[in-house]
């Protein structure tokens, strides 16, 4: 009897160990390391990337290994399957949402802010609807002498009108946050006429002498050229900018924004300009035959020093619409020519003609301003909209007028602007 039990012991003992030994067998863990993307892959967190795989009995509910489950992707060491489900925020440092919500790889893809990880080439177009705005631009004076013992005097404007105007540019972008050098040539031009019948009251600048029945044409023309070569350096703000663009490579906070919040630009490098302007006020008859006429040019060539800076507000997840504002202040020191010709026609004689000319060095200092909204198209594009204000300082009309008398007068007011503001648009590309 005895000896029964045991042989039926040791069959239940050799069975149970035949059953058990290759479930345990089956349940080897093994860790197999690989580089996410290639070799040239970067790890997150400074953690090798690993897929971890094991291997159950068939049927089981988790024989399938998180390789079939989530192909192509990173699984940090440490970390169970079930911490990395589809949609998982950032936790303790590592990036699940970046690894398995449909985002790309580290380095994949391209920001739509703007940064991108290898240098560029870049070029500018914009189309300007620009003004003229001087800060004192006399057409003529209207005096009113009815009234006894009182003369009321209004001087009326020339009104420059809105008109077609460009710059252009491009440079080269610098891997990383932005540092580039670039190239910028504006050119801004505006004009104004009025025409004014012959009256008592009126006094015209120049005093060409309007006849009874006749009438004094007034036109302007305003022509401005800048050349901007200079270094400008981005710092982004509100976000990490380590390897630009790679939100989860080396920054110590793979949860930063893909694009930061705001970013400020600044730039320095030299500007040269050619800048002129003229006004003619002719004076006609009936007939429109030439009276006679009062002409003033300016011509100023210079070259200085300019800086910048510039701050932008980034919106939504990828940086795609921002808006920004930009200053920029110069200083430049060149040649100004200045000259006035007055001209009253002699008839069967000669003309009479009285001209007066200057020639001088002379600084001049610009400040300008510019506020606009931008468009991310695509990783190489983008579209920019907006307003802007430019004032060169002392290049204004500097002739000053003794209406009423027949000579010039010797003095001339240096502390006019002439001043531009209008609309842009810009479209900017990259490769």
């Amino acid at each position: 009897m005895k000896c029964r039990i045991t042989a039926v012991l040791a069959l239940g003992v050799a069975a149970a160990i035949a059953t058990v030994a290759p479930q345990a067998a089956a349940q080897r863990v093994a860790n197999m390391y690989q580089a996410p993307g290639g070799a040239g892959a970067r790890s997150n967190g400074g953690l090798r990337p690993q897929v971890i795989t094991e291997e159950l009995p068939a049927g089981h509910p988790g024989s399938q290994s998180p390789a079939a489950i989530y192909p192509g992707h990173v699984v940090d060491e440490g970390f169970s399957i079930e911490e990395y489900s589809p949609g998982d925020s950032c936790d303790d440092g590592h990036c699940a949402e970046q690894a398995y919500s449909g985002h790309p790889s580290p380095g994949a893809g391209c920001d739509l802010c703007g940064y991108d990880s290898g240098g560029q080439f870049f070029f500018t177009a914009d189309y300007l609807y620009v003004r003229a705005s001087f800060s004192e631009a006399v057409a003529f004076l209207e005096q009113d002498t009815s009234q006894q013992n009182l003369t009321t005097r209004e001087f009326h404007q020339l009104d420059f009108e809105y008109e077609s105007s460009y710059r252009f540019g491009g440079g080269y972008r610098w891997p990383g946050c932005g540092d580039e050098i670039r190239f910028l040539y504006t050119r801004f031009r505006s004009s104004a006429e009025d025409e004014v019948p012959f009256g008592t009251d009126i006094l015209i600048p120049f005093e060409p002498q309007t006849p009874p029945d006749g009438r004094t044409l007034i036109e302007a023309d305003v022509d401005l050229k800048s050349y901007d070569l200079e270094c400008a350096k981005t710092i982004p703000l509100g976000g990490g900018c380590c390897e630009c663009g790679d939100p989860c490579g080396g920054c110590g906070d793979c949860c930063a924004p893909k694009c930061p919040l705001w970013d400020i630009t600044w730039s320095g490098g030299i500007r040269a300009a050619e800048a002129s302007w003229e006004r003619s006020y002719t004076a006609v008859d009936q007939s429109d035959a030439f009276v006679g006429d009062g002409v003033s040019e300016m011509d100023f060539e210079g070259v200085g020093a300019k800086i910048s800076l510039e701050g932008r507000r980034y919106f939504f997840s990828n940086g795609c619409f921002s808006a920004y504002l930009k200053g920029d202040i110069s200083i430049l020191w060149g040649e100004l020519e200045f000259e006035a010709v007055r001209t009253i026609d002699g008839g069967t004689a000669p003309d009479n003609v009285i001209t007066q000319e200057t020639e001088l060095r002379q600084l001049i200092p610009v400040t300008e301003l510019e506020a606009g909204f931008s468009g991310q198209i695509t990783c190489n594009s983008r579209v920019s909209a907006g307003y802007l204000l430019s004032a060169w300082h002392d290049l204004g009309f500097r002739d000053e007028f003794a209406l009423g008398q027949n000579v010039f007068p010797l003095s001339y007011d240096d502390a006019n602007i002439l001043g531009f503001d209008g609309f842009f648009s810009r479209v900017e590309f990259a490769y």
